[in-house]
């Protein structure tokens, strides 16, 4: 069983699709440095054909996976939510299936202010929808410093985009080692304009893009960018599944007994 498109989070939002805009970038920063080897060349940045071709590439790793699955027989792929009945019942579409035992993957989806996204509407994005951006945009503010608003960010600036980082603490990526730490931050501050432990305390929408409120020092700054991107994390869609059905005490899915070596649901054949 499976809800959406049958491929994968990797290929379609993820890390693909990601990798090729950065080897977009990349190609463009060592173009804007190769005097550092003693070569002279310049080019423009075509923001339509950028994202085209990240698109292209993109439905190109999508459709491998889903070639495979069009060879399954169709009595074993459903399309539909599915949630539980029981242990040993789940429920798509209205209609119910049993089995000996479930594994569960239903992936995750990207965390953002849904109060932002009723005021800013389509200019609010995630991973889930920036590669599906025409045009390069203009401006951007990045919300969250993890591995992935770094690597989105690095490859916006290296296209010209004018990026802003808003960064709750002081830390980026995933660095735990205090002088890799720091290392890092001096690195990609060369490039990239962080505002650490600060967060926007109000965003507005406007005709050109969107402006957001914040403060440095109890100091009340703003800037405009065109769009922003919430790249604070991704929530598991387990909730989806109503395991409360099965025991009332799975409500809560970050309490799960899971064990640890099997990933075993407690004594329920779900794993």
């Amino acid at each position: 069983m499976n809800d959406g498109p049958w491929d994968t989070t990797c290929a379609r939002v993820g890390c693909m699709p990601s990798k090729v805009l950065i080897s977009t970038a990349n190609r463009m920063h060592d173009i804007q440095n190769a005097q550092e080897v003693g070569l002279s060349a310049s080019a423009d940045i075509n923001t339509d054909q950028v994202m085209e071709h990240v698109r292209t590439l993109r439905d190109r790793f999508t459709k491998a996976t889903v070639k495979d699955v069009e060879q399954w027989p169709t009595e074993h792929k459903i399309s539909g939510k599915a949630h539980f009945i029981d242990a040993k019942t789940i429920e798509v579409n209205g209609k119910r299936y049993q089995s000996k035992s479930f594994i569960l993957a239903v992936g995750s989806t990207p965390n953002y202010d849904q109060s932002w996204k009723q005021e800013l509407g389509d200019r609010l994005i995630t991973t889930d929808q920036i590669f599906e951006l025409n045009t390069l945009p203009k401006s951007i503010a990045i919300i969250g410093s993890g591995v992935i608003a770094l690597e989105i960010a690095q490859a916006m600036h290296r296209l010209d985009v004018e990026t802003t980082i808003f960064a709750r603490s002081k830390r980026i990526g995933i660095f735990t080692s205090p002088k890799l730490q720091q290392l890092a931050q001096e690195e990609l501050s060369k490039e990239l304009n962080f505002l650490f432990e600060t967060l926007p305390h109000e965003v507005k929408s406007t005709s050109d893009g969107v402006i957001l409120n914040y403060k440095i020092d109890e100091k009340e700054e703003s800037i405009q960018t065109e769009y922003v991107l919430s790249a604070t994390g991704r929530s598991s869609l387990l909730d989806t599944l109503k395991l409360e059905n099965i025991d009332k005490s799975f409500k809560d899915i970050k309490l799960l007994p899971v064990n640890a070596k099997t990933k075993q649901l407690d004594d329920y054949p779900i794993f």
